[in-house]
């Protein structure tokens, strides 16, 4: 009996020990998850400016496509030069700047450079998505954090999150109804990867409960991308490599999801039958010597050099550039003309009058 009440003792402790245990668990987890969300969002705003160049590979199915850009950003202006060597090397160079947008593109024809100039305008109207170009405002997700509107601080600021471990690396997992976030860190806190995954729904929570299992079951991919041969520059780590991968669902999974559509098992009968493939590889690899970070950029980054001979298209009508600057500038020439010969006149009337005082009847 005592050797009875003995034991009762013992694993009345061992529950109430195990209680604290995962108290202090959780206390730790919640304590990384808020220090992993705060260096996540310091990489992510750490990046204030940048001029540099990169190459583009992008491979769908059996094409490879190979684009050359050089992309600067500081405060409002944006300068971006795409060359497309699919499109037997034509460039388009595309600059906003003190308030007034300026756009060129350039084709090879006949063994010369024909270059093409839209009037400068005062609102940017960039003809290239910065999203497909993979920009470091994009992959720094400073303008969107999709299927976020918003930047990933701002999306990071909301939400719930979970701790997780992958090859005995922390990862943060950001989860919500309309998706789900994987930020992956390395041993140096440098952020590997991140995953952008399908929602999360309060049923596939609940079902996930009912049926012990993990909830993070109940998505399927969108992107991941992947951050590689990193550098530190300016106070902070930045990727020389990075690489995405965007999925699809095919037909199977469009059906399942039409089919289930709703339904808490609909994600999970995707993800366990992997009924989605990777529709497209994209990869881009910086040039270390061209980039600046973090400094001030002065004029000369956002100015585009336009040949004298580059064509002008407005209202359906074509003339050189330079013709279009010099008629543009034409009604200040002439009032600054006009105003200098005004000035001379009266220059020269009160001149002459100094020299004859005698007409005036003096002595």
């Amino acid at each position: 009996m005592g050797r009875l009440i003995n034991m009762t003792k013992i694993n009345r402790w061992m529950v109430i020990w195990l209680l604290l245990l995962s108290c202090s668990i959780r206390a730790e987890d919640s304590d990384r998850i808020e220090q992993l969300r705060n260096l996540a969002v310091q990489w992510s705003t750490g990046l204030s400016s940048f001029s540099g160049q990169y190459t583009l590979y992008e491979q769908r199915s059996d094409t490879l496509l190979v684009t050359h850009v050089d992309f600067r950003w500081f405060n409002d202006s944006k300068y971006v030069k795409v060359i497309y060597e699919d499109r037997n090397n034509m460039a388009i160079e595309e600059s906003f700047h003190k308030r007034s947008f300026v756009s060129m593109f350039t084709r090879e024809q006949e063994g010369r450079e024909i270059s093409s100039v839209k009037p400068p305008q005062n609102l940017p109207s960039f003809s290239i998505p910065q999203s497909s170009l993979y920009t470091p405002l994009e992959f720094f997700f400073q303008e969107s954090f999709w299927p976020e509107p918003d930047s990933m601080a701002s999306a990071l600021a909301r939400g719930d999150y979970v701790l997780r471990r992958h090859d005995e690396n922390d990862v943060l997992v950001r989860y919500a109804f309309d998706g789900c976030h994987e930020i992956h860190f390395d041993g140096l806190q440098r952020i590997t990867q991140v995953g952008i995954f399908s929602g999360v729904t309060p049923s596939d929570m609940e079902f996930a409960q009912q049926m012990q299992m993990d909830f993070l079951e109940f998505r399927f991919p969108y992107i991941t991308y992947f951050f590689d041969n990193y550098v530190f520059v300016q106070g902070m780590w930045f990727p020389l490599e990075v690489r995405s991968v965007v999925y699809r669902l095919n037909p199977e999974g469009k059906r399942i999801l039409n089919a289930r559509r709703g339904q808490p098992a609909a994600a999970l009968e995707i993800n366990r039958t992997g009924a989605f493939y990777e529709y497209k590889h994209s990869t881009i690899v910086l040039d270390e010597k061209t980039i600046v970070i973090n400094e001030p950029l002065d004029d000369s980054y956002f100015t585009i050099d336009i040949p004298p001979d580059a064509r002008l298209s407005r209202t359906g009508k074509s003339m050189d550039y330079a013709t279009y600057i010099w008629r543009k500038r034409l009604p200040y020439i002439v009032i600054a003309v006009v105003v200098l010969v005004a000035f001379m006149l009266v220059m020269l009337y009160f001149k002459d009058r100094h020299r004859r005082p005698g007409i005036w009847g003096s002595s």
